[in-house]
């Protein structure tokens, strides 16, 4: 009689699985255990959906970079929007006319925006819209309603309705996604913040002379009390929006400079707030919330701009004697310290460049917290590196061996295009790409008729070859002692 049965090898090693089947068992006593070596091992399948997720990618960026040469995507459109308020006087000008009329032309450029914001476009291009939006509404108050107004948002659409008109149906979405997705919805949405802003004549928003709260404290209150994260970003938003505007600047009286103290104290606790004041590089929590940075970093390049424009004023002698100037001195000292430029590259730079001649810095050695990531160990040396590698003598941080392997003809190519903007990004490549590289003849790497490619090759060999050497000798820690940094002190 023949049997249905059938012996099949078992071979625990191949099978292994990542639950126990007592974790997996069901109230009604049926038991699953799940069995991942087989999903992770590589099959035709899923390895053409990695290449085509990876070609995918690489298509998406050069068809957005081909779509920004035409004059088309979110940014393009956003900045012909800010070209058309113009500058100085001509922008108060602009946004008065505004608040009676809107132009047919300007009116197109923002429902083209907003159709950018719409889930049949890519992740990335609805994220940069997101943030165009943003900033677009929070710099050119009354504009908020003609992207309300738009066809692709219906008739009086809330907070809820604009989030599901956005969301979209499959993809891998981030936090800050997420993030920027709301905060746009909020800034065309938000009751309290507009009522303030659009309730005021444009001409009038930089008064701070007036009876009662000026808008800009008024928008400072409401950073305070605001219980919502998105509504608080767009509170700074907004201020940075009126610094923004010259004629902000134009009033040196002394009801103006006391509104100056105030935010610059306000910038201070933000700063706080952020972790800026922290001696570290990294993330400093495992999880860290997405947050409005570059909102806090215009409002604090406003700040500096405007006060910059005070300092050629007033005479060197009276700088001290300003309310504003032992408060001001603090938002330069945070804004000098290393996680400030991490944070906001823009005011950083801002504070350590322009005000250089004017307020000196200090320097100051100090301790900095580098956080490495430690969950991917790798031996020493590990298994995929050149064992030639491991005679070489250097110091962590060492790039004699790199340069001996350079002719003097190439040194003279890497110096000369240093300053190239293509001359970027070098580090996002793995070690593995590195390795390759290094494997190259000299005639391989002479094969590149752009010097431009050849300055991409000599800086990936640069920036690999010194972590390589470092894992090799043991010199890289995973979360060790802390490196010496100089701090910038006032």
């Amino acid at each position: 009689m023949a049997s249905s049965l059938a012996v099949i090898s078992w071979n625990a090693e191949s099978n292994k699985a990542i639950a126990r089947i007592d974790e997996n068992s069901r109230p009604e006593g049926g038991r699953w255990a799940l069995l991942l070596k087989a999903i992770r091992s590589p099959t035709s399948g899923r390895t053409m959906d990695q290449v085509y997720t990876t070609l995918g990618k690489a298509l998406e960026t050069q068809a957005n970079r081909a779509a920004y040469a035409f004059g088309l995507g979110p940014q393009v459109v956003a900045q012909k929007i800010k070209v058309y308020f113009g500058n100085g006087d001509e922008t108060i000008q602009q946004l008065g006319l505004l608040a009676t009329s809107v132009p047919a032309k300007l009116e197109k450029r923002c429902l083209k925006l907003m159709k950018y914001a719409l889930p049949t476009e890519s992740i990335n291009v609805q994220h940069q819209a997101f943030k165009n939006i943003v900033q677009l509404v929070t710099s050119f108050p009354n504009l908020r309603l003609v992207f309300l107004h738009t066809k692709f948002l219906g008739a009086s659409p809330s907070l809820d309705t604009i989030s599901q008109h956005w969301n979209r149906s499959s993809g891998c979405l981030d936090e800050d996604w997420e993030f920027w997705k709301i905060l746009a919805a909020t800034s065309l949405t938000e009751a309290n913040i507009s009522t303030i802003v659009e309730g005021t004549p444009v001409s009038n928003l930089s008064n701070c002379q007036q009876e009662g709260l000026s808008v800009v404290e008024q928008l400072m209150v409401q950073h305070d009390c605001s219980d919502s994260k998105y509504s608080s970003a767009l509170s700074l938003r907004y201020l940075g929006g009126i610094l923004g505007f010259s004629a902000f600047w134009q009033d040196m009286g002394k009801i103006h400079c006391y509104v100056v103290n105030k935010l610059c104290s306000k910038l201070i606790k933000i700063f706080k707030d952020i972790g800026v004041d922290i001696l570290a590089l990294g993330p400093i929590e495992e999880s860290e919330q997405p947050s409005d940075y570059e909102g806090v970093d215009l409002l604090a390049t406003s700040l500096l701009t405007g006060i910059l424009g005070w300092f050629e004023k007033l005479d060197q002698n009276d700088w001290a004697k300003q309310p504003w100037y032992e408060s001001f001195k603090e938002v330069l000292q945070l804004l000098r310290r290393p996680r400030a430029g991490e944070l906001l590259p823009h005011s950083s730079a801002h504070a350590t460049s322009d005000f250089e001649g004017k307020l000196p810095a200090i320097f100051e050695d100090a301790e900095l917290e580098l956080m490495v990531d430690g969950e991917n160990e790798t031996t020493y040396p590990p298994k995929n590196s050149d064992n030639s590698l491991g005679k070489l003598e250097c110091k962590c941080g060492s790039t004699t061996s790199l340069h001996s392997a350079i002719s003097d003809e190439d040194e003279g190519q890497l110096s000369g295009d240093e300053n190239d903007p293509h001359h970027t990004n070098s580090d996002q490549n793995s070690l593995g790409s590195s390795e390759s590289i290094l494997s190259m003849s000299d005639e391989d790497c002479d094969s590149y008729d752009s010097d431009m490619e050849g300055d991409k090759i000599l800086d990936i060999v640069q920036t690999h070859l010194e972590i390589q050497i470092c894992h090799i000798q043991g010199q890289l820690p995973l979360l060790g002692p802390t490196p010496q940094a100089h701090l910038h002190i006032l």
